[in-house]
């Protein structure tokens, strides 16, 4: 009995080997006829043209189908360009439509391509490409198109929309679609993996480089224009939702009565599915809990209006956590829900956050939020609660920091207005706005030194901002500041060129009982890992302090009422300096009295910070010690007269130039003293 199977099994081998190599040596004779009359029968349904470069058949890897390989295929598109251009287009059919009169395609897999999409201001598509039954030719088709099963792999797919200002961009990973497409009413199955590269609605960007896929059973309809979905299962990311309803094509429009909830979903894959730019200060975070979504679309879409769309969303007895955190938020809850509103646009568009309550290391934060008229927002914000810097220092947004201690209570800190009159110094006064930050021994570690708030506190009463008896210590000095400045909400709100030309105008007390410039400086310098980098990437991480620093000076219009008892920068020591510092339009004056060097300096200077930074100074010097005087100058970089070589009490009149090149390098061959 071992042998007969043994015999048989070897038979019924052979046997399906000589089938398959007769079959295929009989697909090299019916190559060039098979390739002609399928491109020729295609054409013919065609209003543009359709173009390949090689053909070939295949029955090995597609038994027992046929594949008939189109290879460096163009379609053309109603307006003259690309509707479609793909390595292989392969169509299959049964073996026996050889030998008939007739090849029967059920199947069409495209791989490797691009596909345009393409409607023109007015609505008129790109793919309208079909010839209209009238217009087909009389004579009988010599191959017909019965699609069973079609398959996209590798595809990229460009589409846009002008008349309603739609474009996306999204790679086809893999996807299939089957179902009796020849028939007006079919089961319609489909699962795809796609790669979002972005999708624009409304110059909003949505979805950038996110993974998506779906699994879908739908009842299409095509006599009614009519999609029912029956079973579909739609992943974003790691957030899995399910949807259903239907789609309708009306004259009008498209019909759209859709539901989608999860019980599987997370907050991070909800903010996924927000505009990109709303993702910035989003990132990163990650919930557990008992997270609930619902959401639903229902009504027409057209060019003139939209559907209602209505988003929910929540969190309970969760846990929120980001890699800027080194604990996470615990019991949190919230509620928060997004609305179109009754005109279903942007005017009428809103977004409320709800009962937020989360605790920080044991410590209560509530916060409300309500965002309303997306077109000229309004925003209604709250937030109380204490912030323990060990865990959130990470949210700073500097590297440099490496660690904290001490607690920032916020007080009722409030915002409500118009999101335009933040911007305005001008308008500013129409927001209220309300609240305190009040530091406890709040201490921030970058390196190997650490800066302590040891008391103070900073008031917000509508456009003013109050620092009361804020104690700054460490890094060798130690600082208290006073004082106060308007347009904080403005200047926080302001794009990267200040476009509105905001200025924070300011007027306030600095004394110190010791000032270390050295090292205080050093929390801008490079970092010594930074400092290991290739030249080009020094110059550039160089280039970016300098801006930021550019930046924070170009905000600046005020003074500080200077007085410290005890300084130094580099080898130059000084003490009871009393003077005052001020700044607009990206320079700043000083001016006031020192004693140094063994004598005193009467000091007024200016220090330009934009584009290439410079210093000019004026100095009347009276009973300075010549040696100390070079020495802590380190000689004006010359080694011809030096302090080794002088004595002598200065009274002099002085006028420094030094110049710093765009990345903020000293250029020693540049400086000028005169005296």
């Amino acid at each position: 009995m071992k042998k007969f199977f043994k015999r048989l099994a070897i038979i019924l081998l052979a046997f399906f080997a000589l089938l398959i190599g007769t079959t295929a040596l009989m697909t090299s004779f019916f190559e060039g006829q098979v390739g002609q009359r399928i491109t020729k029968e295609i054409n013919k349904q065609l209003t543009s043209e359709l173009v390949i470069q090689g053909f070939g058949l295949s029955v090995i890897r597609t038994f027992p189908n046929v594949a008939a390989n189109l290879q460096d295929v163009t379609l053309m598109d109603s307006r003259g360009g690309a509707l479609l251009e793909a390595r292989e287009v392969s169509l299959r059919f049964g073996l026996l439509s050889l030998f008939g009169s007739k090849i029967k395609v059920h199947s069409v897999v495209i791989s490797d391509g691009i596909l345009n999409i393409e409607i023109s201001p007015d609505g008129q598509p790109n793919y309208d490409i079909f010839r209209e039954s009238a217009e087909e030719p009389e004579e009988e088709s010599s191959t017909i198109v019965s699609l069973e099963q079609a398959r996209l792999r590798n595809i990229e797919l460009s589409y846009s929309d002008k008349s309603i200002r739609q474009e996306a961009s999204i790679l086809v990973q893999d996807a299939t679609f089957s179902g009796e497409f020849s028939s007006e009413q079919f089961s319609l199955k489909s699962q795809a993996e796609l790669n979002s590269r972005f999708v624009d609605l409304d110059s909003l960007r949505y979805l950038p480089d996110k993974a998506i896929s779906y699994d879908a059973v739908v009842a299409v309809n095509l006599k009614e224009g009519s999609y029912k979905l029956e079973k579909v299962l739609l992943k974003v990311e790691d957030s899995a939702y399910k949807v259903d309803g239907s789609i309708e094509r009306w004259e009008t429009g498209t019909y759209f009565d859709l539901a989608a909830s999860s019980e599987e979903a997370k907050l991070e894959g909800v903010f996924s599915l927000l505009p990109a730019e709303f993702m910035k200060n989003l990132e990163g975070f990650t919930s557990t809990g008992k997270f609930g979504f619902n959401a639903f679309i229902k009504g027409q879409y057209n060019q003139k209006q939209s559907p209602e769309i209505r988003v929910e969303f929540g969190l309970q007895d969760g846990k929120l956590s980001n890699p800027k955190l080194t604990d996470p938020l615990k019991d949190v809850s919230f509620n928060a829900v997004f609305s179109n509103g009754k005109f279903r646009d942007n005017s009428s568009s809103t977004f409320t956050l709800e009962n937020f309550k989360a605790y920080f290391n044991r410590e209560l934060v509530e916060m409300r939020l309500e965002v309303a008229n997306f077109d000229d927002p309004r925003i209604d914000f709250y937030l109380d609660g204490v912030v323990p810097m060990a865990s959130a220092y990470g949210m700073l947004g500097n590297p440099k920091i490496t660690g904290g201690e001490g607690e920032v209570e916020i007080k009722e800190l409030h915002l409500k207005g118009a999101y335009e009159d933040m911007l305005s110094p001008s308008r500013i006064a129409r927001v209220q706005a309300g609240g305190a930050l009040e530091f406890d021994d709040v201490g921030l570690s970058v390196g190997e030194e650490k800066l302590v708030i040891d008391r103070g506190e900073l008031r917000l009463d509508g456009n003013r901002m109050s620092v009361e008896n804020l104690r700054l210590e460490g890094a060798g000095s130690d600082i208290t500041f006073q004082g106060a400045a308007f347009n904080v909400i403005p200047v926080l709100f302001a794009d990267s060129l200040n476009s509105q030309r905001v200025e924070l105008e300011f007027e306030a007390s600095l004394t110190a009982k010791q000032l270390d410039i050295d090292r205080l400086m050093k929390f801008s310098a490079l970092t010594p890992e930074e400092e290991k980098e290739p030249e080009p990437v020094m110059d550039s991480l160089r280039t970016v302090q300098i801006e930021k620093r550019e930046r924070i000076s170009s905000f600046l219009k005020g003074s500080f009422n200077a007085d410290f008892d005890n300084f130094n920068y580099n080898l130059i020591e000084g003490r009871n300096f009393t003077g005052k510092l001020e700044f607009g339009n990206n320079i700043m004056t000083i001016k006031g009295k020192v004693e140094a060097m063994g004598g005193t300096f009467d000091l007024d200077g200016v220090t330009a910070f934009e584009g290439r930074p410079e210093l000019k100074a004026k100095l009347v010097a009276q009973h300075i010690n010549t040696t100390e005087f070079f020495r802590q100058s380190e000689n004006f970089g010359q080694d011809v007269l030096t302090d080794k070589n002088i004595k002598g009490d200065l009274d002099a009149r002085i006028v420094i130039f030094a110049y710093w090149d765009e990345e903020g390098n000293f250029l020693m061959d540049k400086l000028r003293v005169l005296a």
